[in-house]
């Protein structure tokens, strides 16, 4: 009786692992190290190219003395459902300093970890001990 060999796919695993390095080297001897660091548009620009880019002016509106500031942009107030989402992506941006109220201190992300983890754990006791 013939048993099959168990580590057929752990060694084609580890060939297609050495293939892949080995193409991988390749590839980047054929376009050589400043393609992988500077990129590939980096060695097409001319110098017309990055004159033109280095004396670009900004796109920032500045107030000089004596004339008003500029507008600040209206941010859209968000209900419902999109203002649930809005909240976690601002508490997830800014942490919770981007809440209101006499909360907005607590970090509600290592609070509701912490209580997930200890139910689970105690749920694996719990169930754990009834085994």
């Amino acid at each position: 009786m013939v048993h099959p060999r168990r580590a057929a796919p752990l060694a084609t695993l580890t060939a297609a692992v050495a293939l892949a390095a080995a193409a991988s080297a390749a590839w980047s001897s054929l376009l050589g190290a400043s393609a992988f660091v500077a990129g590939p548009r980096a060695a097409q620009r001319s110098a017309q190219e990055v004159a033109s880019f280095e004396q670009r002016s900004p796109n920032v509106a500045r107030s000089f003395f004596g004339s008003e500031p500029p507008p600040k942009p209206k941010k859209e107030e968000f209900t419902g459902f999109l203002g649930a989402v809005n909240a976690v992506d601002q508490y997830t941006k800014v942490g919770s300093k981007s809440l209101k109220g006499p909360l907005a201190g607590i970090p509600w992300i290592t609070v509701i970890f912490f209580v997930a983890l200890a139910l689970f754990i105690n749920y694996a006791f719990v169930e754990g001990g009834k085994a």
